[in-house]
């Protein structure tokens, strides 16, 4: 059976003895969808008792629990599954000339990678000046306008807890003649600059 949950509500369902599977197939707008959970229902007169358990139906470890559903809980006759929320994360690419002028260099490209907790990401955005036309359905990045990485869809906190991750963005490749203003990762919303390197041009005269 289906059903719509709304916000801070339950829904009471009539089951019987046996083992079930509950699958959240569409999440609220901003949250992350929950991992599917496996629960066995056991009767006994009037009493009903829930227990998550594997797919096989194998009762789980209480040590384990959270690891296996960070995202659920069993007490007494219910089941409980939180949605959580998801977070963006985005960074600026600036560009200054040796003229001073800020116009990016002719087919310039740069990537930026995204890290979590100080840890490299799979999620990189490369930037050559012109906005993507879509946006990642899933945990991914884009150019959402020119010169703009934006990463979407990311967990907000870390797995099973309300600790936030701290997300940051690094330039992992170099444009040649342009010096980063830094190649530590920065924080969201924040701007790397790449700045034209100067040269120093000599010219004799003779007669």
């Amino acid at each position: 059976s289906t059903f719509t949950s709304s916000a801070d509500a339950g829904e009471t369902l009539k089951v019987g003895h046996g083992l079930y599977k509950l699958k959240e197939t569409d999440a609220p707008t901003g949250f992350a969808e929950t991992d599917t959970v496996y629960f066995k229902v056991v009767t006994n007169g009037n009493s009903t008792t829930v227990t998550l358990t594997d797919e096989d139906g194998d009762e789980i470890d209480s040590e384990e629990i959270s690891t296996v559903y960070p995202d659920a809980t069993a007490s007494g006759n219910e089941v409980t599954i939180k949605d959580w929320p998801l977070t963006t994360a985005n960074a600026i690419k600036a560009w200054v000339n040796a003229d001073g002028s800020t116009t990016a260099p002719d087919g310039a490209s740069v990537v930026f990678t995204l890290y979590a907790d100080d840890e490299a990401t799979n999620y990189t955005v490369t930037l050559d000046g012109t906005a993507d036309e879509t946006v990642p359905a899933v945990a991914g990045g884009y150019e959402s306008v020119g010169w703009t990485a934006t990463f979407v869809n990311l967990p907000k906190y870390q797995n099973g807890t309300t600790t936030e991750i701290v997300y940051t963005i690094a330039e992992t490749t170099t444009y040649p003649g342009y010096t980063a203003s830094t190649t530590d990762p920065v924080a969201s919303g924040e701007t790397i600059t790449n700045k034209q390197d100067e040269v120093e041009a000599f010219a004799l005269k003779a007669w």
